[in-house]
């Protein structure tokens, strides 16, 4: 700890002592000055502009010996212990603290000393949480080296919850972390009784694939005593992988693919626009064999390939008319697995013992304030699905009752006639939202309470874990994936609809006015980009004079010979201006005629002349010239009855010469 007029070798000396202190009592403390000569350090860095910790230390160099000293020292907090140290912690001061490791192991890097994991995790949680599921694989190396593969968690609480209070409904799904590592993190989620997320089992495994996810669902099957999944629902999206998996390892299971994932690759093959939508939705909540068959012809009469599309995708899948009654569950999307990683997306970010310890922490404390939650409830059923029946009472108000039995009746609404067994508890619907009595025993609250009736044991922090009887587990090598890192990730078109600005995502793009194609306006067109480019390149052959353009009889366009006398022995500047005009006469009426016989629909190509703009070479040299008084030898130019004569050509040919 630090005291008033205490001594250091140096300023690092100090501030290595600081750390100690704010790791040891979970402040935060943070430098406001940081100088060679002056440190000032203060608490609770995320108030720095209004500092309610008193805390605040000075220190700076003594005049009369080599030594830092602390001057001035206020040692009071009346913070909260956030456990947050950000900057004190250094790779330098993580370096210092594990010197016998980095001997041991001198190829260890800084970001890997942060990582390893020299505590048994797994045997802590199973000695904690009997009966629980952990098991952890590992790479080795010929070098006898330890490499995390990948690691699998199913406590017991959560397993006997499940078994007494939750239908035989299971999500499950992939993200990928955030962290260092860039493995991927596999959930398996339920439904308790109040239709809310349900938290199973994790696993931390290098990559989603096939192999995988055989290995995730073996292990979860095993735990839940399902055996080949009769009786049980899957719910997922259509990663192949992991269809290929259920198939396999649980035959005899249902399983279904979420609808909204279906719709998005449906939009992606161009079946878009509201009907399509609205048909969609209504051949998939369709609960009748017979509504289903009919909004699908619809769908065949807008499009063959869309009716033909949603066929090989496998209604018995998607379409709630296939359902097995048996599981008391209409859900067709798995959106409640996205809910659970978003729960814990910030935990995502961290390195993997921390992400596991982040996880179990949350669904501790879930457990336990669900729990509360369902102690307060003074109702039979729980309150969402008592919200569900009270508007489905709304809405069937109007239906007409015929009683056949004591148990039997027939319900009738325009063509709509369904027939009711309510000692069967059936209805010819099959939407099975029967109110008041008839609601299944899976949407009570007594079974709410006994999916939370065991509790997620705590555990103690890793200073108390015991040493592991096997060489410590590194990190998994860094794998780097293709593209550039991201972060959040990538939304579905439909998903970036936002609340004042409608979605552009799948509207028209512009039209070129020129070229008459998308993507791109006439100020951007490539067409004539490329025209632009081939004009300035032929202006830039007509200003000047090349040997290219020499004929066969030696003389070229602009009437200059090879050895660079003109055609005519003089031309006069008058002369030069006039024949100037009348060649930008005649490109513009060429131009003039291309356009009235050009196709409507071809590009128009305009040449941009800059001659009224800018001299060309010829006539600057000629005005150059004219300038100065010229007086020949045999007394050409004294007066204006005896001129001198100056050839135009011949000129141009020497001044361009000079040029070059």
């Amino acid at each position: 700890m630090p005291e008033l007029g205490m001594k250091f070798s140096d300023r690092d000396e100090l501030k290595h002592m600081l750390t100690n202190y704010a790791v040891s009592k979970g402040y935060s403390l943070w430098y406001e000055k940081n100088e060679a000569k002056a440190l000032l350090v203060r608490c609770s860095k995320n108030e720095k502009w209004k500092p309610s910790c008193p805390f605040r230390l000075w220190a700076s160099p003594m005049n009369k010996e080599n030594s830092f000293q602390i001057k001035s020292l206020i040692d009071k907090h009346n913070c909260a212990r956030q456990q947050k140290l950000g900057c004190l912690v250094t790779y330098k001061w993580i370096g210092k603290m594990l010197i016998p490791d980095i001997l041991e192991r001198p190829k260890f890097s800084y970001r890997k000393m942060a990582e390893v994991v020299r505590k048994d995790y797994g045997l802590k949680l199973l000695r904690v949480n009997p009966g629980s599921t952990v098991l952890i694989e590992t790479n080795h190396t010929p070098d006898a080296t330890h490499y995390f593969k990948r690691m699998y968690i199913f406590l017991k609480s959560i397993k006997d919850g499940w078994i007494e209070g939750c239908r035989r409904v299971i999500s499950v799904d992939g993200c990928f972390l955030k962290g260092i590592c860039r493995c991927e993190l596999l959930t398996a989620v339920g439904r308790d009784a109040n239709n809310q997320m349900y938290p199973l089992a994790w696993a931390v495994v290098p990559v989603e694939s096939k192999e995988t996810w055989m290995w995730f669902i073996d292990l979860l099957l095993e735990d839940i005593e399902m055996g080949d999944g009769r009786g049980l629902t899957i719910i997922s999206d259509q990663h192949k992988g992991l269809m290929e998996a259920v198939k396999e390892r649980s035959p005899s299971c249902e399983h279904r693919n979420c609808a909204r994932h279906i719709y998005a690759n449906f939009k992606k093959k161009g079946f878009t626009g509201v009907e399509f939508r609205r048909l969609f939705w209504r051949a998939e909540k369709a609960t009748t064999d017979s509504n289903f068959r009919s909004y699908m012809r619809e769908i065949r009469t807008m499009s063959t390939e869309a009716y033909e599309h949603l066929i090989e995708r496998d209604p018995n899948t998607w379409c709630r008319a296939f359902f097995e009654p048996q599981t008391c569950c209409d859900a067709v999307e798995n959106g409640i697995s996205e809910s659970f990683n978003a729960a814990i997306v910030e935990a995502r970010k961290k390195p993997i013992i921390t992400m596991l310890e982040e996880i179990r922490l949350y669904v501790m404390e879930r457990m336990y304030n669900q729990k509360i939650k369902g102690h307060k409830w003074d109702m039979e059923i729980c309150p969402s699905i008592r919200k569900r029946i009270e508007k489905m009472k709304e809405e069937q108000r109007y239906w007409d009752v015929i009683p056949s039995g004591e148990e039997e009746y027939e319900v009738k609404l325009a063509h709509e006639v369904y027939v009711v067994h309510l000692e069967s508890k059936t209805c010819g619907c099959r939407a099975w939202q029967l109110s008041e009595d008839y609601v299944a025993v899976w949407f009570k609250t007594s079974m709410f309470g006994s999916c939370y009736r065991y509790p997620v044991k705590p555990i103690n922090g890793a200073n108390m874990w015991p040493d592991a009887l096997f060489d410590p587990i590194l990190p998994p090598r860094r794998r780097r994936m293709p593209g550039r890192p991201k972060v959040n990730r990538m939304k579905c078109p439909t998903e970036n609809e936002g609340k004042h600005k409608i979605n552009k995502t799948g509207m028209s793009i512009s039209r070129c006015s020129n070229c008459h194609q998308e993507g791109h306006n006439k100020r951007r067109c490539p067409l004539l980009k490329e025209a632009n480019k081939a004009t300035v390149s032929e202006g830039d052959v007509e200003e000047g004079v090349s040997q290219d353009g020499i004929s066969e009889d030696g003389v070229n366009e602009d009437g200059v010979s090879e050895d660079g006398i003109g055609e005519e022995e003089a031309v006069e500047e008058g002369d030069i201006e006039d024949h100037q005009e009348d060649e930008i006469e005649q490109q513009e009426d060429e131009i003039d005629h291309q356009e009235n016989h050009h196709h409507q629909h071809q590009p128009v190509f305009f040449q941009h002349f800059v001659a009224n703009k800018r001299r060309l070479p010829s006539k600057r040299i000629m005005k150059l010239k004219l300038r100065k008084k010229v007086v020949t030898k045999d007394g050409s130019g004294e007066s204006t009855e005896n001129p001198v004569t100056i050839n135009y050509d011949k000129c141009v040919l020497l001044g361009l010469c000079q040029i070059l």
